[in-house]
């Protein structure tokens, strides 16, 4: 489990990069002028920006793939090549 000070300690290793306190009080994380990360809390999740749709897809894909037994990973690689 990655915790607050994991991915503060992340996001603020990025050059430019900036903490302030944003929606309701939450942590959030940015470049001036604009938010690249922000904790939610209502389910509580990180919140990252992506280029695109297939992009935050692909994230969730490869989430999947690091935590499902090899078995249905490689089931998976074989029926998309």
């Amino acid at each position: 489990m990655v915790s607050h000070d994991d991915i503060r300690t992340l996001a603020l290793s990025l050059p430019g990069a900036f903490e302030q306190a944003s929606f309701g009080g939450h942590p959030s994380w940015r470049t001036k002028p604009r938010m690249f990360a922000w904790i939610r809390e209502d389910p509580e999740a990180l919140v990252v920006w992506v280029e695109s749709e297939d992009e935050k897809q692909a994230m969730i894909t490869e989430s999947w793939r690091l935590r499902a037994p090899r078995s249905l990973v490689k089931g998976w690689d074989a029926a998309h090549p």
